[in-house]
């Protein structure tokens, strides 16, 4: 039964999401897959219409197709670790945050849209971090909201946008899918390819 959730999985979709054009070894040398877990995807995804197979290769055909296909076993829910209603701003909520945080959701859609405000706070964080972090909030009110998530799937150095602090576009994009703002996620998938495009 395939699971588009699974750490391994998702790793594997995510390099299609990057790729768009792949055979089934490549993936299974680049990512050290096996053969069968990558065979199970490209059976699953090509019964959906989602990627196709021409003479040489298989090629991504439908990526929001992709993301949706994903969003169905996957739900930013499921990894909320905490969330905090505060009277802090947004400013001051950041920097309440430990180092290694990578800012996700909304917040890091915000570095790739600089149309888009929000007074929420959407991070990845690492779980033994939360105890002291909640030591540190105690001004409760609706002025803005902070939403933590456990790395799940794990979050690799190629999915970081380090110089943001943040997801990287298609990290982001995946993400907004699982947490129903798919309109949000397609925009960044289309800055994403037309810039693909362009180069």
């Amino acid at each position: 039964m395939v699971n588009l959730s699974s750490e391994k999985s998702f790793e594997i979709c995510m390099y299609l999401l990057e790729k768009r054009q792949f055979t089934q070894y490549s993936v299974k040398k680049n990512l050290k897959s096996g053969m069968k877990i990558v065979n199970e995807i490209f059976k699953y995804l090509e019964s959906k219409k989602i990627i196709k197979k021409s003479e040489k290769f298989y090629e991504l055909a439908d990526y929001e197709g992709l993301c949706l296909a994903i969003s169905y076993f996957r739900c930013m829910n499921d990894s909320l670790l905490f969330s905090f209603s505060s009277n802090y701003s947004k400013e001051q909520l950041v920097k309440l945050l430990p180092d290694k945080t990578v800012f996700c959701l909304e917040t890091a859609f915000e570095k790739y849209n600089n149309y888009y405000k929000s007074n929420n706070v959407f991070a990845y964080v690492d779980e033994h971090d939360l105890f002291d972090l909640k030591k540190k909030l105690f001004v409760k009110g609706s002025k803005s909201s902070l939403f933590l998530f456990k790395k799940k799937p794990l979050l690799n150095e190629i999915q970081i946008d380090r110089k943001n602090n943040s997801t990287n576009l298609l990290r982001t994009a995946v993400d907004l899918f699982c947490d129903n703002k798919a309109l949000l996620g397609a925009k960044l998938l289309n800055q994403f390819y037309k810039n693909v495009v362009m180069k």
